[in-house]
């Protein structure tokens, strides 16, 4: 069953995230873009028994006929050939329109402040950093300083003047 949903990005990326779960770790990736040293690796759970697939694509864009609800169905097939479930639990694809994530600000430890821009950019803050010495470093994953932020204003190109015909 092709399910649509009105769900935050957040919240799409993090269900389907958790339907995969069986046997996937996610990466000691906390504290990367900052000094703040890393949480340790965690398991996830099947949610509600459900394994989860998330199709995010272009469902009502410029982009529908080339990977929009022709990519959710491809999807659909792929469950129905595989039996339709997975480790003894049903398969359930879920389906996200891009239009949703572009209206989203982002906040995760890859981009802070960040957002997607009319023409697909996700544009977001970028750090200058200085590698720390031994001596400096406070543990494991603490390798860096931040020296400086450049806002995603002054890191990316402009929107305006950047060739893309949708614009």
């Amino acid at each position: 069953m092709i399910e649509q949903v009105g769900l935050s990005l957040r919240d799409f990326l993090a269900s389907t995230a958790a339907g995969l779960g069986a046997g996937i770790v996610l990466p000691e990736l906390a504290g990367v873009a900052g000094n703040a040293v890393a949480q340790p690796a965690r398991q996830l759970q099947l949610s509600d028994g459900i394994v989860k697939i998330g199709i995010l694509t272009d469902l009502n864009g410029p982009y529908r006929d080339f990977a929009g609800p022709g990519s959710v169905l491809a999807a659909q097939m792929a469950v129905e050939d595989f039996g339709g479930t997975m480790f003894g639990k049903p398969i359930q694809v879920t389906a996200a329109d891009m239009a949703q994530m572009r209206a989203m600000p982002v906040e995760d430890f890859f981009a802070c402040h960040g957002r997607v821009r009319q023409d697909g950019r996700m544009v977001h803050d970028m750090y200058l950093v200085r590698i720390k010495t031994p001596a400096a470093s406070k543990g494991e994953w603490d390798l860096h300083e931040v020296v400086a932020t450049i806002p995603a204003e002054e890191a990316f190109p402009p929107l305006t003047g950047g060739g893309c015909g949708l614009i």
